[in-house]
């Protein structure tokens, strides 16, 4: 894993989107299922 330190950096935003969007879904499938 240490020899993808530089790409760590480079991805950090994009991996913190991806994450945002993940809990996101999450969120809304819970909603769903406690509306519905």
């Amino acid at each position: 894993m240490s020899d993808n330190q530089d790409m760590k950096q480079e991805k950090s935003d994009e991996n913190r989107h991806s994450c945002k969007l993940f809990l996101y879904d999450k969120c809304i499938k819970f909603y769903k299922m406690v509306l519905c």
